[in-house]
């Protein structure tokens, strides 16, 4: 839901930047893996998130002292063409249908730790030109199981954060760059 979303947010797990990802756990697919070798024409994982120290004091800081944690697996189901045309088509819009993400978040309301279960949708979009990503949003929305006087700064800050814009910015266009260099056109075309 913070920053470390980008790692869900963006062409899959390409703008995880500055989060701390945790490992696939049993039972769900490595994100990256399957990105990255898979064949199937959906790419289908579970993406677990967990902030870094620095992600959680800012996120405690936007939330006015409320939200202490958040610990969240994204569901991923999307196209590989539509993740592989962004690689090969240089003026591209590559918008994510939106993918739920399930969060447990650590607050404390009313002096009181209470941790929370909510859910939410990433649905991210990157603007490519010339092959080269210029803009990008990770697309929070739809929050729920928290009030909103708690999830809209955080929604506000995760999709208009000019930190979060320019890490995905550097995470698409390094892994662009490196699928234009390592995967043959015919491949990406599957």
């Amino acid at each position: 839901m913070i920053r470390f979303a980008l790692a869900a947010g963006t062409l899959l797990a390409l703008a995880a930047a500055p989060a701390q990802a945790a490992k696939p756990g049993a039972g769900s697919l490595d994100c990256f893996a399957d990105l990255m070798r898979g064949t199937s024409e959906e790419i289908v994982c579970t993406f677990p998130l967990h902030p870094s120290a620095a992600e959680r004091a800012e996120l405690e800081k936007v939330s006015r002292g409320y939200v202490k944690n958040a610990q969240c697996t994204v569901s991923i189901r999307i196209s590989r063409a539509a993740v592989l045309s962004a690689v090969h088509t240089p003026d591209y819009e590559f918008v994510a249908p939106a993918q739920p993400v399930q969060c447990e978040v650590t607050a404390h309301l009313k002096e009181q730790p209470s941790v929370m279960p909510i859910s939410a949708t990433f649905a991210p979009k990157v603007k490519i030109k010339d092959g080269k990503a210029i803009d990008a949003t990770p697309g929070l929305a739809d929050v729920k199981g928290v009030p909103r006087a708690l999830s809209w700064p955080v929604e506000a800050w995760v999709n208009s954060g000019i930190g979060i814009k320019s890490n995905m910015l550097q995470v698409v266009n390094a892994w662009l760059d490196h699928m234009r260099h390592t995967s043959p056109r015919r491949q990406a075309l599957r």
